[in-house]
């Protein structure tokens, strides 16, 4: 069986960091994207995606729209460190599971993934 894959989309390379060592030993293989653009190429090997909200050129709300309409079932999580009204119910009607707001607490992000793929926090 091969291992599970989360792909994090996000132009933070301290995220991308902080999110290898959260699962580094965790059995989860990890694909990284630092633009939509960058993680269309990548979701169709991903189990579930990490993905920014606000990013340059294609922001996460087009990432999710982009692979809702392409038919691709990855479980999507997003992040933000803005608050724009309503994007928690938007991305939530593309498809995403939850909404963290950054400065992100990343053992719960890493808890929810894990418990999203069945491998326990």
């Amino acid at each position: 069986m091969s291992e599970p894959t989360v792909l994090l989309v996000d132009d933070d390379e301290p995220i991308h960091t902080a999110m290898e060592y959260m699962f580094t030993g965790r059995g989860v293989k990890m694909l990284h994207a630092y633009s939509a653009d960058q993680a269309l190429e990548l979701v169709d090997h991903a189990d579930v995606v990490i993905s920014d909200i606000v990013m340059p050129e294609k922001d996460g709300q087009e990432l999710l729209w982009e692979v809702k309409k392409r038919g691709k079932t990855p479980k999507i999580v997003t992040l933000s460190g803005f608050s724009f009204p309503g994007t928690e119910e938007t991305t939530k009607a593309l498809g995403a599971l939850r909404h963290f707001r950054k400065p992100l607490d990343m053992e719960e992000v890493r808890d929810f993934v894990l418990e999203l793929l069945g491998l326990g926090g």
